[in-house]
């Protein structure tokens, strides 16, 4: 709604919003939309109201878009809602997939993962107490579409919700017109109304201290909201960049909200109020990170998967599915590569971190940007899927001339990385190809020694691997694999899941 006192065009004209009315949809398959002069007129009228409905009961009836800002790259997950409370969050939700279909990349480092994008349908939000902060997450798969549907809405606790500094004042008498509501959200926006009549009756009595248990708290509440995760990713050091294009493509809305984990949740949170005059919703990074995990492992059936036969002197390697649904009382090990890496030991909904180190994927990109000067990261894993770091490592065959039998070390093993550069013959006679690839091998095969060491310490036998670092990284995921399997002599298996790095938006 536009704010009192203004016209409708005024209103929407100071968020960025072109006054010019959105084409209406004539094919004679479409649903009639609200009429444009109709649409304006309910929402300057009644569009406070259902905000406050969104907020208070459903925000994925609006526009979400949430952020995982990380020290070396930003995840960035939006919730296209299906059914809009409004006609400009719908116009608006168009306009931001439209945008977001247009390309595969944006700028210098954007990327979309549409190849991960989930149709979700989200209903039965369940009271606090919930695995997943205060909304449960149960899962349906539909075997016909393999389409994902799922309870758990995208906050991961009450407290980290939407603050608005307003609560809607409700007249009892309040009904909206049945001329200005179209088939589709009808019985969601008169469900509203019924709700947000009972929240008014459950703060009056408890204003004058009488029972405050309203018929429907002690039951499940409808989520209304049905629409598309869609994700996308760019290197934070291009946050400038991407404040820019937000407001040359206006994909920011008053009514979309806004939610961010990671470091940069308090480094930028200044950067959004000056430059989109944007208010976050700030989360704990790990137990976003955790709760995003657990709600994809119920919700996708083809999150998880393996590497068959890592080894890499023993034929080809294969990829396998498997199904892996813990159990709330057996925990299992997360490790999370970002820029540096942390360990979580994970047992339902609660979570410790038991480590991690520095040594990441942030190691990776800097030491072999300085060694070979590749400018992305993807340029460094091309740089590596072509080396040969044999050239580049001291191997156990280097040592002993074979096999190191006593120890059960292959004459392949690497004793020490980058072990030959010490030689000048051989540093003036580096690829950088073989650079870029020993530096993988080394970050790689100490992370997975670390996550070995750390699962027999808290005696955990499952291991999740997480993390931008493994997208499109094959050659780390199989290195990984191979370490895990020797380091507990074929007893553990490293898996991974296809969401690599966007658990925590």
């Amino acid at each position: 709604s536009s704010r009192r006192g203004q016209k409708p065009e005024e209103g929407h004209r100071e968020f960025g919003m072109s006054a010019k009315p959105a084409p209406v949809d004539k094919r004679p398959d479409a649903a009639a939309p609200l009429g444009q002069t109709e649409a304006r007129q309910f929402e300057d009228e009644f569009g406070d109201v259902l905000a406050a409905a969104a907020s208070t009961y459903d925000p994925c009836a609006s526009n979400i878009f949430a952020l995982d800002i990380g020290g070396t790259l930003t995840k960035v997950v939006y919730f296209q809602p299906k059914v809009s409370f409004t006609a400009s969050i719908r116009e608006q939700s168009e306009k931001i997939v439209n945008f977001l279909r247009s390309s595969q990349t944006y700028g210098e480092t954007g990327v979309s993962n549409a190849e991960l994008n989930i149709e979700c349908s989200l209903f039965d939000a369940i009271p606090p107490g919930s695995p997943i902060g205060d909304r449960a997450s149960t899962s349906v798969i539909d075997p016909v579409s393999d389409r994902c549907h799922t309870s758990a809405a995208l906050a991961s606790s009450s407290s980290a919700s939407p603050t608005h500094s307003r609560r809607c004042a409700l007249d009892e008498s309040f009904t909206p017109p049945r001329s200005s509501l179209d088939e589709r959200s009808a019985p969601v926006q008169q469900s509203i109304v019924e709700m947000l009549r009972e929240e008014k009756e459950r703060e009056q009595k408890e204003l004058s201290g009488a029972n405050t248990e309203s018929p429907r708290s002690s039951r499940k509440r409808a989520l209304w909201g049905h629409g598309t995760l869609h994700f996308l990713k760019f290197e934070t050091r291009r946050m400038p960049a991407f404040f820019e294009l937000v407001k040359k493509q206006q994909l920011m809305h008053k009514h979309t909200y806004l939610f961010c984990s990671g470091g940069g949740a308090h480094k930028f949170e200044s950067d959004f109020k000056r430059e989109l005059e944007a208010t976050i919703s700030k989360f704990d990074e790990l137990k976003a990170l955790t709760c995003g995990i657990n709600l994809l492992l119920r919700a996708v059936k083809d999150e998880c998967y393996v590497w068959t036969n890592p080894n890499f002197s023993d034929g080809a390697v294969g990829k396998e599915v498997i199904q892996f649904r813990p159990k709330p009382d057996v925990p299992y090990l997360v490790v999370n590569i970002g820029s540096g890496v942390s360990i979580l030991k994970v047992k339902g909904d609660t979570f410790e971190r038991t480590g991690g180190t520095s040594l990441g994927g942030g190691t990776f990109y800097g030491l072999c940007s300085l060694l070979t000067n590749a400018s992305t990261f993807s340029e460094c894993l091309e740089l590596a899927s072509k080396g040969d770091s044999t050239n580049v490592d001291l191997l156990v065959s280097d040592i002993y001339g074979g096999h190191y039998d006593k120890f059960n070390l292959s004459a392949t093993t690497v004793a020490s990385s980058f072990g030959k550069m010490v030689k000048p013959e051989m540093r003036s006679g580096a690829k950088k190809e073989d650079l870029a690839r020993s530096c993988l091998i080394t970050i790689t095969n100490n992370i997975g020694s670390l996550a070995y060491m750390h699962a027999k310490q808290v005696g955990v036998d499952k291991m999740i691997f997480i993390g931008s670092f493994l997208e499109n990284n094959k050659f780390a995921m199989r290195t990984l694999s191979y370490a895990l399997d020797f380091w507990s002599q074929g007893t553990v298996r490293a898996i991974f899941l296809k969401h690599h790095g966007y658990f925590g938006a």
